[in-house]
């Protein structure tokens, strides 16, 4: 029986009939082989909030409270966090636990040694608590007030436009305003940036602080268009990521890593549309070669819907 006998009998038309059996061949093969570009899988991802990290801080400096709190005696010496960053907009704040009169913390970011105060090298940016000067590369410029026991530093960079900003309990110094980008601190931060605590060069420096790099509730409000928090994204499918660019939920650029990193997490999920690789490639054209069998069969011996007659109980 050919097609057309095939449509006669069904009573539809004979065109729609041949369409319709390519489609259904096609549809099967792409449900067991999968269609290149359509395979998604959901997998795991977990937003992991910084910490200090104990391999990069100085020895005078102890670390507590899961290396969130830093204290130390000393004087000149610093501690960064675990992760470093190039790229995006990040907010973070500092709680001033304990502090003399006189000893300047010194308090930012960048990359710097932990040998020395933070905005005493090229690369590294702080302010200082007591004399409210801003810092990098020993060079001192007036910015804000002095910062007391009891007070919320808050840090914000725009590592996209190179700037920094700090404020004290939910003012900004300067002016600044950095979901405007305006007035910044500085505008010449460069390389991979990390957020560090230290104290200055003279006093009494004994000296607290604890970050909060969004584990917990901020105590002010985080600047529009700013992630909140310091953290880091990975992922869980065949292996581990990190999101490199991007947010959980909307990730640019995922980097394979052998573990995750350490801190406090929180989970959510994404969706990983992409190639399922050679399986897909082969099954994309077994399907289509199946439809073009069924268009080559179909019109020249009516073999195709024979089978399908003999199915719907057809002559045998």
């Amino acid at each position: 029986m050919s097609t057309r006998e095939l449509a006669e009998r069904l009573g539809v038309d004979a065109r729609l009939l041949f369409v319709v059996i390519g489609v259904v061949t096609f549809t099967l093969m792409a449900v067991l082989f999968g269609v290149p570009g359509a395979h998604a899988e959901v997998c795991s991802s977990t937003t992991v909030s910084a910490a200090l990290d104990p391999g990069n801080k100085n020895a005078n400096i102890t670390l507590s409270n899961s290396n969130l709190t830093a204290s130390t005696a000393s004087q000149g010496v610093s501690a960064y966090s675990q992760s470093g960053k190039t790229a995006g907009k990040w907010y973070w704040e500092i709680h001033i636990d304990q502090q003399n009169a006189g000893a300047n913390g010194i308090l930012g970011a960048g990359t710097g040694t932990t040998s020395t105060y933070v905005g005493g090298t090229a690369t590294s940016w702080g302010y200082a608590t007591i004399t409210g000067v801003k810092i990098n590369n020993g060079s001192q410029a007036s910015l804000g007030p002095a910062i007391a026991v009891g007070d919320v530093l808050m840090v914000a960079v725009d590592l996209d436009a190179h700037k920094i900003w700090w404020g004290r309990n939910g003012t900004w110094f300067g002016s600044g305003n950095p979901a405007t980008g305006a007035n910044a601190a500085f505008t010449n931060l460069s390389g991979t940036v990390f957020p560090g605590v230290g104290t200055g060069t003279a006093g009494a420096n004994t000296q607290t602080w604890t970050m909060n790099f969004g584990a917990t509730a901020f105590a002010y409000t985080v600047p529009s268009g700013f992630n909140s928090g310091w953290s880091t994204t990975t992922a869980s499918c065949a292996g581990q990521y990190v999101c490199s660019a991007g947010t959980a939920t909307s990730c640019a650029s995922w980097v394979e890593l052998s573990a995750d990193a350490s801190g406090s997490a929180s989970v959510s999920t994404f969706d990983e549309v992409g190639l399922t690789g050679g399986a897909a490639g082969l099954s994309f054209a077994f399907g289509l070669g199946a439809v073009l069998v069924f268009v080559a069969l179909g019109w020249s011996s009516g073999a195709v819907t024979r089978v399908l007659s003999n199915i719907l109980g057809g002559r045998h």
